[in-house]
């Protein structure tokens, strides 16, 4: 049976770990696997479903409050928990530098303000604190969270019930974690790599993505 006891100590073990499966992607590790190694899983939310699947999406808002692991939307964008040692290493490429170095979009700035401001924050008060309310600025608000996940600025941190369904709370890694951001400031990019090595070798999914985002933002 999953609890947050044990998801923390495999998490922790791997450094990152996706909450879901990617389908017919297995060289990619996730919690599912890691408890239930070499077991399809069905997305079926139906009363004939397998109910591990639910069981598994609410031990992910709860490890995302247990402050023992961070949630993040940062491996393609799904959902991601994080060892504090590897997030740490991670937020040292972009803790000690400004929002001019970081390049974010007016968008993503106007969104990330709004979280240091107040965090965590429920998704629908996000768009509308950040003045990207409304149909027309769906995508706007999308791409700027997409920036702020990819360069560990945020975390998922709970839920808030918005119109009958749980809706994700995102707050600043900075307000949320302030003792990882304070770490990471200390921590050399040689010593990033070695973290990252460690948990996932060149040429692991984890590894290149993280240094295509690195490279990235080294390079704007």
């Amino acid at each position: 049976m999953p609890t947050v006891t044990r998801a923390v100590a495999k998490i922790n073990q791997a450094g990152a770990l996706l909450v879901f499966p990617v389908k017919e992607r297995s060289e990619y590790p996730s919690l599912w696997s890691a408890f239930y190694p070499g077991e399809e899983m069905d997305w079926d939310w139906s009363v004939e479903g397998d109910d591990r699947v639910p069981r598994l999406w609410h031990l992910r808002t709860e490890l995302s409050t247990s402050r023992q692991v961070i949630y993040s939307k940062w491996f393609r964008d799904r959902a991601t928990c994080f060892s504090l040692e590897l997030f740490t290493a991670m937020l040292s490429l972009v803790s000690n530098r400004s929002l001019r170095e970081l390049k974010l979009s007016r968008e993503a700035e106007r969104v990330l303000s709004a979280v240091q401001d107040d965090s965590p924050m429920a998704t629908r008060e996000l768009k509308i604190v950040s003045d990207l309310q409304g149909r027309e600025n769906n995508a706007a608000f999308d791409r700027a969270m997409k920036e702020l996940w990819r360069k560990f600025l945020v975390v998922g941190y709970g839920e808030v019930e918005e119109g009958g369904y749980p809706s994700l709370a995102v707050g600043s890694s900075k307000a949320l974690f302030e003792d990882l951001w304070d770490s990471s400031r200390s921590i050399s990019e040689s010593e990033r790599r070695d973290t990252l090595e460690r948990f996932y070798p060149a040429g692991t999914a984890f590894h290149k993505q993280f240094r295509r985002y690195e490279q990235a933002l080294l390079l704007s």
